[in-house]
């Protein structure tokens, strides 16, 4: 993680070191309208196609998705989301 020393216009807040993350669960492709659909019930994308990529999607849109998709699949979510009192907006609880 980070950036090589040597790496034109890094700032020094970037050094490279090594991470090690947890084990997870990565899907081989993007995900299809068709999935998508199946999972959230909606389909928002511009381009339409049961097999083309969902897109017009944002951070928290894939944050619910993921977390859906989890408990279908026997897993437990990385996150979960809660609404904000002072607005209707959504944010993210690790």
């Amino acid at each position: 993680m980070g950036n090589p020393s040597l790496e034109a216009g890094r700032d020094n807040d970037e050094p490279q070191r090594q991470v090690t993350v947890s084990s997870f669960y990565m899907g081989k492709r993007e995900v299809t309208q068709k999935e998508w659909q199946e999972v959230i019930g909606t389909n928002l994308s511009y381009y339409k196609g049961a097999n083309l990529p969902v897109e017009r999607v944002n951070w928290y849109e894939a944050v619910e998705f993921c977390s859906r998709l989890s408990q279908r699949e026997g897993l437990t979510p990385a996150y979960r989301q809660e609404p904000e009192r002072s607005e209707q907006r959504k944010h993210l609880v690790c």
